[in-house]
């Protein structure tokens, strides 16, 4: 039986009106509304989405387990490291 935090379940989808399918093609379809915005404005973006993740990343096919936030954090640390290297930092106590 599936955890009850499963969202991606079949049933729990089916319920919902989705399948397996139209919510990956959600999922996608969403993140392409991100990078969209992203590129249009000139933010910069860490695509997440792009990552090979595994189930021992995602514990319903979606959000990260501990493991997989991990990961996420140190893709998120490496990709903003050059960025940030030589800036100073802003005083928070000058008014």
């Amino acid at each position: 039986s599936k955890s009850t935090g499963d969202y991606l379940d079949e049933t729990r989808l089916r319920r919902r009106g989705f399948t397996a399918k139209s919510f990956s093609s959600a999922h996608g379809y969403f993140n392409a509304i991100i990078q969209h915005v992203a590129l249009s404005t000139g933010t910069d973006l860490i695509d997440l989405a792009k990552s090979d993740w595994t189930a021992e990343d995602l514990y319903d096919g979606l959000h990260f387990t501990d493991r997989g936030s991990e990961r996420a954090a140190r893709i998120i640390a490496n990709t903003l490291a050059p960025r940030v290297r030589g800036r100073q930092a802003p005083d928070l106590n000058a008014r």
